[in-house]
């Protein structure tokens, strides 16, 4: 199992909180993993997993139930998230890729943000 923690700070206060929520186990069907690393918060409160010998991303919602899965990346090695409303998906293939991707997360398909020239493989999105 993958234990996801959360956190949020305050700059005016010195509190704390902390969230905690188990998610998946070993495998490669959907919600588990095999070679899980780089997590990703989201806005919504849920969470983007790189499921790294599985070559794909997982997007959970804040409930812990896998809503979306990125297939076909090549070696991930980082995921983060960005744009104004903080809902593109950013990752990073190494090795066999090199290139950076990008995902805006209401949409069925991923562009390449940055490659150096080498072929594409196809990304699939599922929801």
């Amino acid at each position: 199992m993958l234990l996801l923690s959360l956190f949020a700070t305050s700059t005016s206060s010195s509190s704390v909180v902390r969230l905690s929520r188990t998610v998946g186990e070993r495998g490669s069907g959907r919600g588990q993993f095999d070679g899980p690393r780089h997590v990703a918060a989201l806005k919504t409160g849920g969470a983007v997993i790189v499921d790294g010998l599985n070559e794909r991303i997982q997007v959970f919602d804040r409930h812990g139930d896998c809503v979306r899965i990125v297939e076909g990346v090549t070696t991930p090695t980082g995921v983060a998230i960005g744009g104004p409303e903080g809902d593109t998906l950013y990752w990073a293939e190494s090795t066999r890729a090199h290139r950076v991707n990008r995902l805006q997360l209401s949409a069925k398909s991923a562009r390449t943000a940055a490659d150096p020239g080498v072929g594409r493989p196809a990304v699939s999105v599922r929801r």
